[in-house]
């Protein structure tokens, strides 16, 4: 009768398992995050900027914050991401857009202090586009390639995997470390 008793109850009782959650692996990244920080990071330069010209011309520090965010802001995403490298490279590139958009104004404007007398505006413009094009590529890029920074990221982390073990021995059992992944 006792051991009948038992099992009835150790039936009522029993559930399913439940597995904990890993907490070592790091959670996955989301891509709307990233998209989120290079679009919130290219808008919030753009808008300093844009503001400093139509309201207030006389705060060039403003104008300058603004001219930053625009080289870090759309690297955001990279850098949550943890591509860390891409951001920096790409900031560069917007970097030298920039200056080349500055060194342009200067040469096709002619407020330079230069003694010649050439007033021919077109190299100067010539530099204004390449700087443009140069700043206006890399942004678009970083928006655009964001998310995908954050899936390269995600498959990653889940490619290699590091777990602790038991390894049998003639002895007994060991404790041991298992290393996984995908190749």
């Amino acid at each position: 009768m006792r051991p009948a008793l038992t099992l009835v109850v150790l039936a009522a009782l029993a559930r399913a398992a439940v597995a904990q959650p890993d907490r070592s692996a790091p959670a996955p990244k989301r891509t709307g995050i990233a998209r989120a920080l290079s679009i919130g990071g290219t808008a919030l330069g753009a808008g300093l900027v844009a503001y400093t010209i139509a309201a207030d011309p006389d705060q060039p520090a403003l104008a300058a914050v603004g001219v930053g965010m625009l080289v870090v802001g759309p690297g955001t995403g990279h850098v949550y991401a943890g591509a860390y490298g891409h951001a920096i490279a790409s900031s560069a590139i917007r970097l030298g857009g920039v200056g080349l958009l500055g060194v342009g104004y200067v040469a096709s404007h002619n407020l330079s202090k230069c003694a010649c007398d050439e007033k021919d505006p077109t190299a100067g413009r010539a530099l204004m586009a390449t700087g443009a094009i140069a700043l206006l590529g890399a942004t678009i890029w970083d928006l655009v390639d964001a998310p995908r920074a954050v899936r390269r990221a995600n498959a990653r982390a889940r490619d290699l995997a590091i777990t602790p073990t038991i390894v049998p021995a003639p002895h007994g059992a060991l404790p041991g470390v298992a290393i996984t992944g995908t190749f």
